[in-house]
């Protein structure tokens, strides 16, 4: 589902919180694209997005750093996330929510893109 430039994923077991015009519940994955200028928002866990995200529920969030090509998974443990790991290149991603084979983490990047 695509939405006001947003991608959002739901399990099949979730689906009931997407109505028609809007989202009636958190999504099961949030992919932030992290920049320098918001990087301590995007991470702090009180006032932040982290700590924003895990208050409503969504059960993993990835943090994408495009310069360093990494990708940092998050999954909601309690009222807080905890870390699965910083994975780059051909590492395979260990997700939650996505089911199958663990994409690598150099798949989301452009080739050459530095």
């Amino acid at each position: 589902m695509v939405r006001d430039g947003f991608r959002t994923r739901y399990n099949n077991a979730n689906l009931a919180v997407v109505a028609p015009q809007r989202l009636i519940g958190p999504p099961d994955l949030v992919v932030e694209i992290a920049s320098p200028s918001t990087a301590v928002f995007d991470r702090d866990p009180a006032q932040g997005k982290r700590g924003a995200y895990a208050r409503i529920g969504v059960s993993e969030y990835w943090l994408v750093e495009p310069h360093a090509r990494t990708i940092e998974v998050l999954v909601l443990t309690g009222a807080a996330y905890q870390s699965l790991g910083v994975f780059r290149g051909e590492e395979p991603l260990h997700s939650h929510v996505l089911p199958g084979e663990a994409p690598w983490a150099a798949r989301f990047f452009p080739h050459g893109f530095r």
